[in-house]
């Protein structure tokens, strides 16, 4: 049920787009559409584009400060859009910015804010982000919620999600409840919420119930030992001339050249399975191995990806696109109480 007027929170929304250059090329911004949506509902919102770490420095400390100051009495809700993966996102210059990194800019911004920042990742796998909270030796937590999905949305299911989501708390709903109304109105039940306390919570839990540190220390230390002894077994085998010719002599032998011959076999070589491309007889894009047993073709047609688009990351084709790319009675209360629609700037 909706909270009471008078016992909203008001809220502005404050857009950082990180577009990467096809994105650009093809005059794709999400920002605009959020800012659209939410000013429908009467509500606020600030857009920035950071197309280097630079810049999102700046869009963090600078803009978000000038938009407080020309919005007083109402709290930012930050929305990240930009290309992601399980490990970051990427901005506009290539840039890949991990979860800890990124954690370390939230955290100053949260604790300015009270323990109270929301943060909406608008990227593939952006519920990963929630490691950012994952961390057990600083104190200082880098956001209140999070909210996002941990697969590949698409542009449109991001624009309706977040539209929503924004909808639903200008109408007095709490974060729970809104997440539940873009998860119905996307089609897709992926988006889900975090609460940054909770994950740091579940985090140390795992850890404590999974290993001791000295159980760790140990297994890493015979791990150590066992490379060594058999580093130095393999050194010593070699330095024994004997035992070289022998093995030298096996390799060359006959019997041994034709167990590698292909014409011996009628069927693949067992190595041939292992390997991909034109050299065992098939395109590029077709792999017999374990990780594709049926050996169907891992190119996959698809709209386009928020993934980041250089280095480890991919950038996959189309063009209807994928978007893949306080104090403690503070937080409780924020957590409880339900957003307020922004008044429109004088």
């Amino acid at each position: 049920m909706p909270v009471p007027p008078e016992q909203r929170i008001k809220f502005f929304v404050f857009v950082i787009e990180s577009p990467s250059p096809l994105d650009m090329y093809h005059r794709r911004s999400e920002g605009d559409i959020v800012r659209q949506a939410v000013e429908l509902n009467g509500i606020e919102c600030v857009v920035k584009t950071a197309i280097s770490m630079e810049a999102f420095d700046a869009c963090l400390k600078i803009g978000m400060k000038e938009a407080m100051e020309r919005l007083p009495g109402h709290i930012p809700l930050l929305h990240i859009s930009a290309h992601g993966d399980g490990n970051g996102i990427q901005l506009s210059n290539g840039h890949n910015l991990t979860w800890r990194e990124l954690g370390a800019h939230f955290r100053p911004i949260n604790k300015a804010l009270g323990g109270t920042l929301v943060v909406c990742m608008s990227s593939c796998e952006g519920y990963s982000g929630i490691q950012m909270a994952m961390d057990t030796v600083d104190p200082d937590l880098p956001f209140l919620a999070l909210i996002g999905t941990p697969q590949k949305p698409t542009w449109s299911e991001t624009a309706v999600a977040y539209a929503t989501f924004y909808h639903q708390l200008s109408r007095g709903e709490h974060i729970t409840s809104a997440v539940t109304a873009m998860q119905v109105a996307s089609g897709n039940d992926t988006f889900w919420v975090q609460y940054g306390e909770d994950s740091r919570k579940s985090y140390i839990e795992y850890i404590n119930n999974t290993i001791t540190p000295a159980a760790a220390q140990t297994n890493l230390e015979t791990l150590v030992e066992s490379q060594v002894e058999g580093a130095q077994e393999r050194i010593k085998y070699a330095a024994e001339p004997d035992k070289s010719k022998r093995v030298r002599a096996a390799y060359e032998s006959p019997r041994h050249r034709d167990s590698w011959d292909c014409s011996a076999h009628p069927e693949p070589h067992p190595s041939a399975l292992r390997a991909t491309g034109p050299a065992c007889g098939c395109p590029n894009s077709f792999q017999t191995n374990s990780s594709n047993p049926g050996g169907f073709s891992s190119s996959r047609h698809h709209q386009k990806s928020k993934t980041p688009h250089t280095g480890a990351f991919c950038f996959s084709g189309g063009e209807s696109g994928i978007r893949t790319h306080g104090s403690v009675t503070t937080t409780a209360v924020f957590k409880t109480a339900a957003l307020n629609r922004s008044a429109i700037s004088p």
